[in-house]
């Protein structure tokens, strides 16, 4: 019976063995689950990475474009500012021009009408005196006639 004994002893041991190369197996294909499902993770996580430094240089570029045209913006802003302000000063040195000359205008035309009713006012005296000078003379006329006629 010692022989039996010992077969028990080593299928016992055997089965010892057994039990703890299944538990072996089990653990290292439950760790590998999970290390595949930490690469999985990884994985995922170094995509999301890479699209979350995509968005945030196209949103640089972005951010870059519009403080390009931001600044441009003002600058042109600027300069019709500038314009505008050399627009109004010419157009109010104009007005101002054109004040004087018409106002120069007018007092041309108010001289040359003074001038001209003085020529008018002169005429007019010249041909009252005209008038008078003729009446007189035809006066002196008859009355030289009126005087020959007596004699």
């Amino acid at each position: 019976m010692c022989g039996a004994g010992v077969v028990e002893q080593l299928d016992g041991s055997s089965e010892d063995e057994d039990e703890q190369t299944y538990q072996q197996q089990r653990r290292y294909r439950t760790v590998e689950r999970e290390l595949q499902h930490v690469k999985g993770l990884y994985e995922q996580l170094q995509e999301e990475f890479a699209a979350i430094q995509q968005q945030q240089q196209q949103l640089q570029q972005l951010y870059d474009r519009q403080s390009t045209e931001l600044v441009h913006a003002v600058r042109r802003a600027s300069h019709a500012e500038e314009e505008k302000r050399l627009l109004q000063q010419q157009l109010e040195a104009r007005q101002q021009r054109s004040s004087s000359a018409q106002e120069l205008l007018r007092q041309t035309h108010e001289q040359q009408l003074i001038a001209v009713q003085g020529e008018l006012q002169g005429s007019t005296k010249a041909a009252r005196g005209a008038s008078a000078a003729s009446g007189a003379a035809e006066a002196a006329r008859k009355g030289t006639r009126n005087a020959s006629e007596r004699t």
